[in-house]
C-alpha cells in the first residue's frame, strides 16, 4: 500500500487513479486483515484520489483515438 503512495510522491503525481474493490474473495480479505487499498489512500495519501467502477466505460477522447489532426 505504501509503494503506490510512495512513487505518487517520487513522479510528484497530481492525483492517484485505482479501480473500485470487487466484491468477492479479495475483499473479504481486505476487510478481514484491517485496511483496503482504497481506504489506506484515502486516509494517508496527500494527493487526490480517483476511484473508478469496475463496470466503468471510457467513451470520450483518447490520445491517438480517433487519430490526433
Amino acid at each position: 500500500m505504501h509503494l503506490l503512495t510512495s512513487i505518487a510522491e517520487h513522479h510528484n503525481a497530481l492525483m492517484i487513479i485505482i479501480g473500485t474493490p470487487r466484491r468477492g474473495f479479495m475483499s473479504m480479505l481486505e476487510r478481514m486483515s484491517g485496511e483496503s487499498v482504497s481506504a489506506h489512500l484515502i486516509h494517508r495519501s496527500h494527493r487526490p484520489l480517483l476511484m473508478i467502477p469496475p463496470d466503468a466505460q471510457f467513451s470520450g477522447w483518447a490520445p491517438g483515438y480517433p487519430a490526433d489532426s
